[in-house]
């Protein structure tokens, strides 16, 4: 039999953040799924190890991560890739942000920071059930891998284009991710199946905007209801949203639930 690896994304996919919960319908799924020795399951999200506290089991579910959207691959226990962002092109981000007088802050290796916490910023954290980052000084982080900041939408151009080797992913709040241009989902699915010795069919479920590329390398894609427009407009078919049981009726589209 041909064995297949499904990718997950996280918000708005498995987690429903209205209810703050993985519904009880995709849990269901990924314990069929995790329970085949025919299936692999990646969980690929721009989360980190730090703020994936609403899924304290995801390794009972999981053989691989995707995280920081593709700076950090790991499949079956092995560290597959991990970078980090030099200082010499982290400090002029940096300096844009405070220009622009922003909260901002960075995912690295060894934790998660904020450059200042204020009640606004802690509500916004709780909205997408993170835990809140340390403050410290980022500039001084030694092992960054991904900046982010909260800012209205009018802001992302200007740092995209004062800083053309990153890429600013929105949030559904006002806020960003920062990243190298290179980095993304898409790099991280690569490293796991040039790991595979069988031939796989590969899935993905998303919803967002840092979906796109992983959905562009899957044999199969599929958008979530409540998916962005551009993401159900390449997506191999649309399923009902995460608040509305998608992921269990798409698994049951596929066959994988009877």
């Amino acid at each position: 039999m041909k064995k297949k690896i499904v990718f997950f994304d996280f918000d708005g996919t498995l987690f429903d953040h209205e209810q703050k919960e993985i519904p009880r319908s995709a849990m269901e799924v990924l314990r069929v799924l995790s329970q085949d020795p025919n299936t692999y399951t990646v969980l690929a999200t721009g989360r980190t190890h730090y703020n994936l506290t609403p899924f304290a089991k995801r390794h009972d579910f999981f053989d691989g991560f995707i995280l920081l959207n593709g700076l950090h691959t790991s499949f079956q226990g092995t560290l597959l890739d991990e970078q980090l962002v030099p200082s010499s092109m982290a400090t002029p981000v940096i300096d844009t942000l405070d220009e622009l007088g922003l909260v901002y802050g960075a995912f690295a290796a060894s934790g998660q920071y904020i450059s200042q916490r204020t009640p606004e910023i802690v509500a916004e954290f709780a909205s997408v059930s993170f835990d809140l980052p340390d403050v410290g000084e980022i500039r001084n982080v030694p092992d960054i891998q991904q900046l982010f900041c909260f800012t209205p939408k009018r802001n992302y151009e200007v740092i995209a284009q004062r800083h053309p080797a990153f890429r600013v992913i929105p949030w559904d709040i006002d806020g960003c991710d920062i990243i190298p241009r290179h980095a993304s989902k898409a790099e991280g699915i690569r490293a796991i199946l040039a790991t595979l010795k069988d031939e796989v069919t590969s899935y993905a479920f998303g919803d967002a905007m840092n979906d796109l590329e992983m959905f562009r390398v899957v044999d199969t894609s599929i958008a979530l209801g409540n998916a962005i427009d551009e993401l159900k407009a390449i997506a191999t078919f649309v399923t009902d949203d995460v608040a509305h049981d998608g992921i269990y009726k798409a698994a049951k589209q596929l066959g994988w639930i009877k």
